[in-house]
């Protein structure tokens, strides 16, 4: 049986870290606070502030507003692969490029030198996206 702590832990523990090495790595202006799933994290700006901000050039599957369970489990992991692209790479690149209808910061995102939306299709949490409609992620 998991106790409390083991719980507070998992939920906190996480974003806790994400902002720790948002912070320690920050390359820019702009700072990663926390991933919100496999495509979309919350930013710091000193322009815009704290930001809901989409990572151009790719889109993951979702974790929030997902279609099917195999979704859910494909955004979870996508999540997962961008966390550890961030907490394991050298300097954190954000150079924003505008806002979307829902008022997100968009923004290019290089995590040690390499730009993260290739290595997130590379891995396969991701697929190439450049606007308009979104294939689906149920098989």
């Amino acid at each position: 049986m998991i106790g409390a702590g083991a719980v507070f832990a998992l939920l906190v523990g996480p974003p806790a870290i994400d902002v720790a090495n948002g912070l320690a790595r920050a390359g820019s202006s702009c700072v990663a606070l926390d991933i919100i799933d496999g495509d979309t994290l919350r930013v710091f700006c000193p322009e815009a502030g704290v930001r809901s901000a989409r990572i151009k050039s790719y889109d993951a599957p979702e974790r929030f507003s997902y279609k099917c369970l195999s979704e859910f489990a494909a955004g979870w992991l996508a999540t997962q692969k961008l966390r550890s692209l961030l907490w394991t790479s050298g300097e954190i690149i954000i150079t924003p490029d505008g806002s979307d209808r829902y008022g997100r910061l968009l923004i290019y995102l290089r995590a040690g030198g390499e730009g993260v939306a290739r290595s997130m299709i590379k891995s396969g949490h991701g697929r190439a996206y450049t606007g308009g409609q979104r294939a689906g992620w149920c098989a």
